[in-house]
């Protein structure tokens, strides 16, 4: 019971953490299934580097080299409400039982991990607020992997067609 006699309302939602300059690559059906175990599924990443695009104003359409290797530190998540307690930018807790003495437990990142799905980090979209990380420096493609798996996801994309997309996301110079 909660306060005062009423109900608990049921937590049911899902939280997508992840910044504007990430896209989570994955569908529905099996993010869903990985919820179904623990209720949180953890995501490795490919940082995508600043390869010179066609305009001046871009946005994540127009990146599709990543880097071949993944990144498995710095891990951004998908979390059911009513299965972690606290979240952190890379992390998530929950409350040990009761009669365990009630101390967080972190969700081992590890036990975990997507093998279907990951995320791109977009170096390129950045409002430069880090400058000593160089995200904005040219990179050539050699050594880099095409990807393309995000141009069909993009809104108003048709068969990786982005014409008239919403000119919101733009990175700068």
């Amino acid at each position: 019971m909660g306060h005062r006699g009423r109900p608990i309302p049921e937590r049911r939602g899902v939280l997508y953490n992840f910044d504007i300059d990430e896209l989570l690559i994955s569908n529905k059906e099996a993010i869903a299934s990985e919820l179904a175990g623990k209720g949180v599924v953890y995501f490795n990443s490919y940082n995508v580097p600043f390869v010179k695009p066609a305009c001046e104003t871009y946005t994540h359409k127009d990146f599709y080299y990543r880097f071949p290797e993944p990144k498995t530190t710095a891990r951004k998540f998908v979390c059911k409400e009513d299965k972690v307690d606290v979240i952190s930018q890379h992390a998530t807790w929950r409350r040990s039982s009761i009669f365990l003495g009630g101390r967080m437990r972190r969700n081992k990142p590890d036990t975990c991990v997507s093998p279907s799905s990951y995320f791109l980090h977009f170096l390129g979209i950045t409002t430069n607020w880090q400058p000593r990380l160089n995200k904005l420096e040219e990179v050539g493609t050699e050594g880099l992997v095409r990807d393309e798996s995000h141009i069909h996801m993009m809104p108003g994309s048709k068969n990786g067609n982005t014409e008239g997309m919403a000119k919101g996301l733009v990175g700068e110079q």
